[in-house]
């Protein structure tokens, strides 16, 4: 699949081919005519049969036909959006060689009778609307970082220590100054009046005592006359920034505006520590919960989970895995940080995983599968957060967290103790050649024996 053509293969459950293979335009004409195309196929199987498709999911290339597909009538089709690396690995599996699109239709067919995975749920009314919305955003936020991190590299070098003298980060009044004064001999021969009075925001000026510290850095700077281009970029991306600051914020008014549209009793309005925003990542990302099983594939699917390497002797367990929704992974780590002051139980927990030893990262995404936990509870059950119930089980859970360190450090002790006696009574012979049994056990040489030759 594609921006222009559509390559499909008519597979029965025997995975024979039904018709041979076509191409069809990603038009809504060419479309109307795979659909067609698709009910005729089936007729050739037998008497209402049941009708699976299948396609990757390739952009956005393929949401007019997942639209039209899940519209036909009078003929249900069972509508499979997979993921493309799902289809590769299989390939892989079944020593597939090269590639063409002909080769990766009849390998989504395979795929769909060997595998047999769950249909795609219709999305919610709104779902799309708000996932597009809270997408967005985050791309806004990632050219955000992206524009900091380079002012900040630049300010470096021209400005040292701006954040000493400045007394902080990339605030509002630090974007403003630079997006008008990018060189120090400019801030140095500004008029009276003229930086303090820059405006920040509505009835917010740059003011006098940060006016001052401005020109203080200004006069240590090691070079007061910046090339033309360095102006440039300093006075764009500081104004980029501030731009994204607008248009963040409006676009937070929208995606409020969606959630109180399409998704107004949702649930997940009463976890304290939840915001709007963070709820509405979680609705658009999450769609149906019921295509989750289990509260471990719901996990599996954001990707809150360490990676545990083991080969032999070798076992320990490193950082959290980069598969997953990102946006959705990244929502959860987020919330964590206000989940753990508004919210009671999350901050018991973080406080017994400090407590514990753990650093304040790995207690962070603890506390983030946690809340997913929470919301995946909730949505399932589609129950309102009770904090009494919440920390009933929080004590429950560290009462057997408790019980089960106690008996580990008693079966730890009674095995050290019996280990040491049983190795000072018997000893077992080593396996494996070790230097000092075999010197041991080795003959010594004859006095007079005649050095051997190399």
């Amino acid at each position: 699949m594609d921006e222009a053509d559509l390559e499909v293969a008519f597979h029965d459950r025997d995975n024979h081919p039904v018709r041979p293979g076509r191409r069809y335009d990603n038009t809504p004409e060419g479309i109307a005519l795979l659909r067609g195309d698709i009910c005729a196929a089936a007729s050739l199987v037998g008497k209402h049969p049941e009708i699976w498709v299948g396609f990757e999911a390739t952009s956005n290339f393929h949401k007019n036909l997942e639209r039209a597909l899940r519209s036909a009538r009078p003929r249900r089709m069972s509508v499979f959006v997979l993921n493309p690396r799902s289809v590769k690995m299989f390939k892989k599996m079944y020593l597939q060689v090269g590639k063409t699109d002909e080769q990766d239709a009849r390998a989504i067919a395979h795929f769909l009778l060997k595998e047999k995975p769950a249909p795609n749920p219709e999305p919610a009314e709104g779902q799309a609307e708000l996932q597009e919305l809270v997408r967005m955003r985050r791309t806004l936020q990632e050219e955000n970082t992206m524009n900091k991190n380079r002012l900040c590299r630049l300010l470096r070098q021209h400005f040292p220590g701006y954040k000493r003298i400045l007394n902080g980060k990339l605030n509002l009044k630090t974007l403003v100054a630079f997006s008008n004064f990018a060189s120090p001999d400019d801030i140095l021969a500004a008029a009276p009046g003229e930086l303090e009075n820059a405006s920040v925001a509505f009835r917010h000026r740059i003011g006098a005592p940060f006016a001052a510290r401005l020109r203080k850095l200004a006069a240590a700077a090691p070079v007061q006359s910046l090339n033309q281009g360095i102006v440039f970029i300093i006075k764009s991306t500081a104004r980029r920034i501030l731009d994204l600051y607008d248009t963040i914020k409006t676009l937070d008014s929208q995606i409020e505006s969606a959630l109180d549209k399409y998704f107004p009793d949702s649930v997940l309005h009463s976890v304290p520590g939840l915001g709007r925003v963070s709820i509405a990542a979680i609705i658009a990302e999450t769609g149906d919960i019921s295509r989750f099983a289990t509260l471990e594939d719901y996990i599996g699917f954001i990707g809150l989970y360490p990676v545990r390497w083991q080969s032999g002797k070798t076992d320990f367990t490193s950082r959290m895995t980069g598969k997953g929704n990102k946006l959705l992974k990244m929502t959860f780590l987020v919330a964590s940080a206000p989940a753990r002051i508004y919210n009671p139980v999350i901050r018991a927990m973080y406080d017994r995983l400090r407590a514990r030893g753990k650093s304040k990262k790995a207690a962070g995404g603890a506390i983030a599968r946690k809340l997913a936990a929470i919301v995946y509870t909730l949505l399932k059950n589609n129950e309102q957060w009770n904090p009494d119930k919440a920390m009933r089980g929080m004590e429950k859970s560290e009462k057997m967290i408790a019980d089960i360190e106690r008996k580990k450090a008693e079966m730890k002790k009674d095995g050290s103790s019996s280990g040491r006696a049983t190795i000072e009574k018997t000893c077992r012979p080593a396996s494996f050649p070790v230097k000092g049994i075999v010197a041991q056990t080795r003959k010594s040489r004859k006095k007079d024996a005649v050095p051997r030759r190399r």
